[in-house]
């Protein structure tokens, strides 16, 4: 108990005024003389004890250490499981049940903190420790998995194969080039002898099937950055899974597969050969899309319904999807048909033809821009786009990329470079790259590689 001194018993004017109060009753003389109401004396019980709590909680409060900051491998991790099991992406989704069965230190264990740690450092400048740290947990795990490799019963586990998809998108994260889809394909064809090795095991569980719908997805993606065909090994899956795959996404992955080998092979097919495959293959993606769901459709605003600045509006409104998702399937198919459309325009004899794939492509290209405006908050860039933010607009630079390098409308090309710079200036560095490499001349691919857009799409 803190030592205050002894109280005094003087009425509160005299103690107030500092003078010696002569302590008569019912009044002192002083405050008699003074004119003053006088009220009374203090109880001295009641002056025994003082409560000190608010000082002693606020000390106490200042004695308490702080608590210890994560460590980077903790906050990657549970960024990265925000994101790929139950956040915007979800394509990873099937890692939930099998990574909450792992134990620590086992090959999916590291495998996890390999990508986890990619992936932040992919979205952080200056993160050389982040880059040095995944890299060591990527050797113990390849180290890990090649040694489940040798067991029977461990190479065929659900977990095995997910520890391998994990450690091809660590590569795609962190080899961000064209030349290193080689090393992705050759990782990936050791996963299909892992497909292979697992048979029935493929198809006999909703994870078993999510896992094999997830590797025919990452083997696509390589073949097109590669510019090699599609393994005719996957036909066998593919047939096993389109049975149990109903998602118009699966569709779109399908149809990106055929679209893959006809690039692959234009070398050896003639301009007629060309344009009919070509042709056939957009007509295809047309039926497609006008088969996806009514929830699927976007929702158009048009520029004056707005409360947007004009900055954000390109043309006369912007469309409103139900999610990213939604938003990145149309995105995937728009950008496959202007592929088409551009081989038809190239090889096609036909002036009508030309004109019409010109007018289809400037259309798509409209469409792509609108699909960017929803995601693109006012208001947010002083303290930065949140990481959910920055997720959806990193989703989004692929699809602008092709928007202004084959737009012949100078606005559109202007409004793209705008719109990069302020992600820039919201703190998405890969908006700044994008810009950078409108430049520059780059094959779609190729940029898709160089900003590691696979690890971010839904």
């Amino acid at each position: 108990m803190v030592n205050r001194g002894r109280p005094s018993k003087d009425c509160a004017p005299c103690r107030k005024r500092k003078l010696r109060c002569d302590l008569h009753r019912p009044q002192c003389g002083q405050c008699q003389r003074a004119h003053l109401s006088c009220f009374g004396y203090r109880n001295p019980q009641d002056l025994i004890f003082h409560d000190q709590t608010p000082s002693i909680r606020a000390k106490a409060q200042r004695s308490i250490p702080k608590p210890p900051r994560p460590s980077w491998t903790i906050i990657a991790r549970h960024d990265f499981l925000t994101h790929y099991v139950s956040g915007l992406s979800r394509s990873y989704d099937m890692l939930g049940p099998l990574y909450k069965a792992t134990r620590q230190g086992s090959h999916l264990d590291v495998s996890v903190d390999a990508a986890s740690l990619a992936f932040m450092a992919v979205r952080h400048s200056n993160a050389s420790n982040l880059l040095h740290l995944a890299a060591e947990r990527y050797v113990t795990a390849l180290q890990l998995v090649n040694k489940a490799l040798t067991t029977p019963h461990q190479a065929v586990g659900d977990d095995t194969l997910l520890a391998v998809l994990l450690l091809d998108l660590y590569e795609k994260l962190v080899c961000r080039d064209a030349h290193s889809a080689t090393s992705w394909l050759r990782h990936m064809k050791g996963a299909i002898a892992l497909i292979e090795l697992r048979g029935e095991k493929n198809l006999s569980t909703d994870i078993g099937r999510r896992l094999a719908q997830r590797l025919y997805t990452c083997l696509v993606i390589s073949c097109g950055v590669a510019g090699v065909r599609v393994p005719p090994e996957l036909d066998y899956l593919k047939q096993s899974l389109d049975s149990y795959e109903q998602d118009p996404k699966w569709g779109v992955t399908t149809l990106n597969v055929h679209a893959i080998n006809l690039v692959t092979d234009i070398n050896e097919m003639d301009p007629g050969e060309i344009v009919v495959q070509a042709t056939r293959l957009d007509d295809q993606f047309r039926q497609l899309q006008a088969s996806l769901p009514p929830k699927w459709h976007p929702k158009r605003i048009l520029r004056h319904e707005s409360a947007l600045t004009d900055q954000f509006i390109h043309g006369d409104g912007y469309d409103v999807y139900d999610n990213l998702f939604y938003t990145q399937v149309w995105n995937v198919i728009r950008i496959m048909r202007i592929h088409l459309h551009i081989l038809t325009q190239q090889h096609s004899p036909s002036l009508e033809a030309q004109t019409q794939c010109t007018q289809f492509i400037e259309t798509s290209i409209n469409e792509i821009c609108a699909s960017a405006t929803q995601f693109l908050t006012p208001d947010t860039t002083s303290k930065g786009f949140s990481l959910p933010q920055s997720l959806q607009c990193y989703t989004l630079l692929p699809p602008l990329y092709l928007a202004a390098s084959v737009s012949r409308t100078p606005s559109t090309r202007t409004w793209v470079l705008s719109t990069l710079q302020y992600m820039a200036q919201g703190g998405l560095e890969m908006a700044h790259r994008t810009a950078q490499l409108l430049q520059t001349p780059t094959t779609f691919w190729d940029l898709y590689a160089q900003l590691g857009s696979y690890a971010f799409a839904a």
